[in-house]
């Protein structure tokens, strides 16, 4: 629908409003297309209808005001479902020069044209036989799709200090907005527009345009809450275990797919919230949707560049974003072409719109707009912060009690490492608890007696001959095992460099996506001790499943055999394997069977560093659930759920087999 929130209020406001959009979709008032105050959507499809019945020739987002992709792209015409007109010859004329093409045996045609400077504005008349189609106010330039979650969805009139750029919005008409799903027009940048528009798109592109006066085509594809599995097209399933969400492919097949012959020159993506505590998960579908976008589009694996925009600062439980945040830039580290530009430094914890949604975008619009320039544009610009390269631990006893822990880091050698600084730690905003803000950085110790490992923060850090030292007293019978830095959900960022841009969060040793083989000790989340056990004491065989005390469940450590395909058995101490039932709602301990409903997935959960989900192949894409209860039966939950406590479990690593 046409986006809420109006510039103006009330009825008078909202009919205004109604009527400035249908005068551009349909040439005449609301009351003269409907006679009614009918929904905008209505609006819109009667719009719509009227157009086909008129004779359109083009598919989606093919209409007046538009941008065509300039050289050296060919721009791309078409169309399909003209299934009574198979054989037509369709003629297009475009600054003075004929060309051809003829409707498949399916229906559709498509014709390239000759790339085109940037520039216009030109019209592009199209027939063929009893069909005509003109487009008016045509300029070619760069296409750039901004895609995403609730981030991409935020509109420009809620950005702190945007008022100075949407009162001058009317000097970007040659920046042009395409709302797909929301008004099927191209729209010339106004105030009214370019206000209910993405506010990261509209603001980097105008920036850019600022620069260069290379018209820009903005075509907006976001729903507020969504999943990637969403996003992504049914070829993608095989990439990654083949998971299904039960909505899996429907923004892919309604809004990606009618849009693929259109040339586009980047991808804007800012999407992750949805797919918290499914991080393992992610970590394979981010890339694999990068792939497949562009497999589809017809570009090959390092030709369409992806910017891709690193999760903000916002609270959740068990440092679950900064998982998300990895996830994004291990894509950015291992798919060509994709640049990553974090907002993991912005937060806003007052927000009115919620806490994951925040106010100050402007900084993030900065960084975004030093990639397209430097991306699109060919400006030598630093576009990210410092890289870590590597590290060196030095452990030298102090005491028979402890010992001095130093960990040199070292950082890439270039311009993004020029003028590397250590900024003060902000405040944590007051809308957030202390855990969610953490500090800027930690280290985990392994204890030799044996003792669960746990992260301590770093006692002092400083800048030595642009290498960082991390300094800091531990015990002595300790085992270094790894360091981290700005890992929580609302991270303390310190580390800046010349150009101002922040080094990303980062990890030195992040949990595997699919566990590996080896024993585990699997207990609830909640509760130190508490496992798996049978319902009836001591009736281990084929009864049903529960969540026991330590001394109901016997030896805690389960044989986890991972397999070829990813997933694998996991064996109980008696014997026996856990087995879903043939109902696929409980679950068992049987022995061994060889069959499916005895394959498991444990896929890392992105919740700390040992919480994984158990998803059974049998039952399809069903994870176990103890409900929290030590009362009830542990079943399988069909996926969809929210991810919590009762689906989440701890599989601590003791050995490998």
């Amino acid at each position: 629908m046409v986006p809420t929130a109006p510039l103006y209020d009330g009825d008078r406001g909202k009919k205004l409003r109604e009527e400035s959009i249908a005068q551009l979709l349909c040439g005449g008032s609301l009351d003269a297309v409907l006679n009614s105050r009918s929904s905008m959507r209505s609006v819109i499809l009667l719009c719509i209808l009227a157009g086909f019945a008129q004779g359109q020739l083009c598919s989606t987002a093919y209409l007046d005001n538009m941008v065509l992709q300039r050289a050296p792209q060919s721009a791309v015409l078409g169309g399909y479902g003209l299934t009574n007109y198979v054989g037509q010859v369709v003629y297009i004329q475009l600054n003075s020069q004929t060309y051809n093409t003829t409707i498949d045996a399916t229906g559709t045609w498509n014709y390239n044209l000759p790339p085109m400077p940037a520039g216009g504005p030109y019209t592009i008349a199209m027939n063929s036989g009893s069909l005509s189609q003109t487009l008016n106010n045509v300029l070619f330039g760069d296409v750039i799709v901004c895609a995403g979650g609730r981030n991409v969805d935020y509109q420009t009139q809620f950005v702190n200090g945007a008022d100075y750029y949407l009162n001058q919005a009317g000097n970007f008409a040659n920046v042009r907005l395409f709302h797909s799903g929301s008004y099927t027009i191209w729209a010339e940048s106004s105030t009214y527009f370019a206000s209910q528009f993405a506010a990261v798109c509209w603001l980097t592109a105008v920036k850019a345009y600022n620069q260069t006066q290379i018209p820009i085509g903005l075509i907006q594809i976001s729903t507020y809450e969504t999943r990637l599995e969403q996003w992504a097209p049914a070829s993608s399933v095989a990439d990654c275990l083949g998971y299904y969400y039960y909505d899996s492919f429907s923004i892919y097949n309604y809004f990606i797919a009618p849009i693929l012959r259109h040339r586009i020159s980047s991808v804007i993506w800012y999407q992750g919230e949805e797919n918290w505590g499914r991080t393992g998960l992610y970590e394979c579908q981010l890339p694999s949707l990068i792939r497949s976008w562009r497999r589809d589009w017809g570009y090959n694996d390092s030709s369409l560049p992806w910017l891709l925009v690193q999760l903000q600062g916002y609270g959740s439980i068990r440092n679950g974003v900064s998982s998300q945040r990895w996830a994004q830039k291990l894509a950015a580290d291992n798919v060509p072409n994709v640049s990553i530009f974090t907002s993991a430094d912005l937060s806003d914890g007052s927000s009115p719109y919620s806490s994951d949604r925040p106010r100050n975008k402007l900084p993030l619009v900065d960084r975004l707009t030093t990639g397209l320039l430097s991306l699109l544009y060919g400006q030598n610009l630093v576009t990210s912060g410092a890289s870590v390269s590597g590290y060196q631990v030095t452990m030298t006893p102090l005491t028979s009690f402890y010992a001095s822990l130093i960990i040199t880091v070292d950082f890439t050698s270039d311009a993004t490492a020029s003028g590397l600084t250590i900024s003060p730690v902000q405040p944590c905003d007051p809308a957030f608890n202390a855990y969610s803000c953490g500090v800027p950085f930690e280290i985990s110790l392994e204890y030799t007696t044996g003792a669960p490992s746990q992260w301590i923060p770093v006692g002092s850090y400083s800048l030595v001959n642009g290498q960082l030292i991390l300094n800091t007293t531990v015990p002595a019978k300790t085992v270094f095992q790894a360091w981290r830095y700005a890992w929580s959900d609302v991270p303390r960022m310190v580390l800046y460099n010349g150009a101002g841009l922040p080094t990303l969060p980062y990890i030195s040793n992040f949990p595997s996506a699919i566990a590996k083989s080896g024993y585990y000790v699997i207990e609830f989340i909640d509760i130190v001790g508490a496992g798996i056990g049978p319902v009836v004491p001591g009736n281990w065989q084929g009864g049903a499943l529960t969540l026991v005390n330590p001394s109901g469940r016997g030896d805690p450590a389960w044989a986890y055999q991972a397999g070829p395909n990813s997933f694998g058995t996991l064996a109980h101490p008696t014997g026996l394997f856990l087995t879903a039932n043939g109902d696929c709602n409980g679950v068992t301990l049987l022995p061994e069977s060889g069959q499916s409903n005895q394959n498991w997935a444990m896929i890392y959960t992105g919740l700390e560093d040992n919480k994984y989900m158990f998803y059974n192949k049998l039952c399809g894409w069903t994870a176990l659930n103890n409900f929290c209860n030590y009362g009830s039966t542990i079943s399988l939950q069909a996926d969809g759920f929210s991810v919590t406590n009762c689906n989440v479990w701890v599989a601590n690593y003791v050995m490998s087999f």
